[in-house]
């Protein structure tokens, strides 16, 4: 039986699989069963989390981190230094990414909105035009090391930005509002 029959008769979560190791401070690639084991067939994270309706994503090589993490810790580290310099509020960073970009955020990623925004020619129009600016407020984000007065400030804005709100409530009304956005997603078939 060809590999490609083989891997087209798999149902679920079942999931051919060439069993490569990689070392994760040396980046060496071994493979323990032979390169191409042929019919080797194992139960795979991504195809579990897939068929129980999550969206596992492939990590391509070994870094630091969750790849949803990662991408936090780069909004968190410009959000702390703009209420750090004075810049914004917590509760205006908070504003700003809730009606701002979360939003779409939530929908789709941000390279699929990057691309939306350039019109019928897409991202590299986008690219193409802005570019160069987008680079050049890159250069532009801050740097940020957390310490005591730091923290208070955060804890004391949001503290502010809650304004007395039972935090159960809030968390519920959070929750149930992500659960309505999941079904929305669900029911859109054209949304990643």
């Amino acid at each position: 039986m060809s590999e490609k029959s083989l891997r087209e008769q798999l149902v679920g979560a079942w999931a051919l699989t060439s069993c490569v190791e990689r070392d994760i401070e040396t980046g060496v690639e071994t493979h323990p069963l032979g390169e191409r084991p042929l019919g080797l067939i194992l139960y795979t994270a991504l195809a579990f989390y897939g068929s129980i309706g999550k969206k596992p994503i492939h990590i391509q090589r070994v870094v630091k981190g969750h790849l949803a993490n990662r991408l936090q810790a780069a909004l968190w580290r410009e959000a702390f230094y703009l209420v750090e310099q004075g810049i914004a509020s917590v509760g205006d960073v908070d504003t700003a990414i809730a009606y701002g970009p979360g939003l779409r955020w939530a929908l789709l990623g941000p390279f699929l909105n990057l691309h939306l925004s350039g019109g019928a020619d897409g991202i590299a129009h986008v690219l193409e035009h802005l570019g160069p600016p987008m680079e050049s407020s890159w250069r532009d984000l801050g740097n940020i090391t957390l310490n005591e007065e730091l923290n208070l400030a955060i804890a004391r804005g949001v503290t502010e930005e809650l304004g007395g709100v039972d935090l159960a409530d809030l968390t519920s009304q959070r929750d149930d509002a992500l659960l309505a956005l999941l079904r929305l997603k669900a029911d859109a078939d054209r949304l990643p």
